[in-house]
């Protein structure tokens, strides 16, 4: 097992403290707290990828920290300005924030792309010519869109430089490259975090090998009043590209994702173990198809997902969480549209009830001056809400 420090923000609520209030309460059922609610949700703070990144981190940090839920396990919060905004934003309601530090691992050896080199060369040039005044959030997609064969040409090593040095300007992504460049975007954070009102009692993570960005699960034991114990485990899966071919001399993204799934779930069993309460919750990348959206890398989920339940799946309401309609997914059509954003449990019997939050508008003020109206993120999150059974009475 591969396990990393956890930066544990805030004091973790001790257990036990007020016996004689415990005591009461638990002698009247009628104020006995039997709800334990999760959401799960990508922020979208993907600079390089994703429009309008900066101008959209504040609101969507104090959106999560609005959210009247128990615990939040967040995504793609990928730069320390962002992590910050949203420790300071939920500082009050989620006063027990857990983020895995950053492995900022430098690639080894001689520089990842040589500036000598003619397919290196041919492909510095196209970028410079067709994106060269590009904003940094539309980078990624303009040079796969217009340099896509001069990409290809590189080597491996100098594919991978150039995909991880996201979020920057060409000169700052050739200047890295030619140097000592990082191992992993965004200098090596995860852009996972757990955020909760609930007491943790034990805390840890499990890295994954991964290509491009970190990789990781972060793991929560949890007290809660009507449910007790419940093994709570956030993830963020790496992403099957379509667009970005696979730059390694084996592999795919696929067998990366299958690789994490079959080492994220060895993980639960060892930590929860057979009977213990599960909530497994993140972006998958992977999902089932439904009546309103297609399916996404199917069996890579039925792998994971076997043995637990997924209410909102299974809810006759849902609806897509990466959809065609939100506005800063920049054209995908009607077929892309899935649903790749879990909440998935094992052992536990009570009631459950699911649905598709953080999807409204958002109107920012683009550096211009023009008020334009977007999304929070391009994911939509998921909650869903857990109900124990109440006490038998005496």
């Amino acid at each position: 097992m591969n396990t990393r420090s956890l930066i544990v923000l805030a004091t973790v609520v001790v257990l036990g403290a007020g016996c004689s209030d415990d005591d009461d309460t638990n002698n009247n059922n009628n104020s006995l707290k039997l709800d334990f609610s999760t959401v799960t949700y990508n922020g979208g703070l993907a600079r390089g990828f994703v429009p309008y990144t900066d101008l959209r981190a504040q609101d969507v940090s104090e959106a999560v920290a609005a959210l009247d839920v128990d615990l939040v396990c967040v995504q793609e919060f990928w730069l320390p300005e962002h992590v910050t905004m949203l420790e300071d934003a939920a500082a009050e309601t989620f006063p027990n924030q857990l983020f895995l530090e950053p492995m900022p691992d430098l690639n080894p050896g001689e520089p990842a792309c040589v500036d000598t080199d003619t397919d290196f060369l041919a492909f510095e040039t196209c970028a410079r010519n067709h994106c060269g005044n590009v904003p940094n959030d539309d980078l990624v997609d303009c040079v796969l869109d217009s340099c896509g064969d001069e990409y290809g040409a590189v080597t491996p090593e100098c594919r991978i430089c150039i995909s991880v040095n996201v979020g920057g300007t060409i000169d700052e992504a050739v200047t890295a490259c030619i140097g000592a460049s990082y191992a992993y975007a965004y200098e090596g954070a995860f852009g996972i975090g757990l955020l909760t009102r609930e007491a943790v009692t034990t805390s840890d993570s499990s890295v994954f090998a991964s290509t491009f960005n970190r990789r990781a699960v972060l793991y929560a034991e949890v007290e809660t009043e009507g449910l007790g114990t419940v093994h709570v485990f956030c993830t963020h899966l790496t992403a099957i590209f379509a667009t970005i071919p696979w730059p390694k001399a084996e592999g795919s993204w696929q067998a990366e994702q299958i690789a994490q799934i079959t080492a994220m779930r060895d993980y639960i069993d060892e930590k929860a173990g057979a009977d213990g309460t599960v909530v497994l919750l993140g972006d998958f990348n992977n999902g089932p198809g439904g009546d309103s959206w297609v399916a996404e890398y199917e069996f890579n989920y039925n792998m994971l997902s076997n043995g637990y339940t997924s209410p909102y799946v299974d809810s006759p309401d849902a609806v897509c969480t990466f959809c065609d309609l939100n506005p800063l997914n920049g054209g995908i059509d009607h077929d892309e549209s899935v649903v790749i954003d879990h909440i998935l449990f094992r052992n536990f019997d009570g009631d459950t009830t699911a649905s598709r939050i953080l999807d409204g508008p958002l109107t920012i003020t683009t550096t211009d001056g023009t008020d334009i109206e977007v999304a929070y993120s391009d994911h939509y999150g998921v909650q869903v809400t857990f109900t124990a059974d109440p006490p038998a009475q005496n």
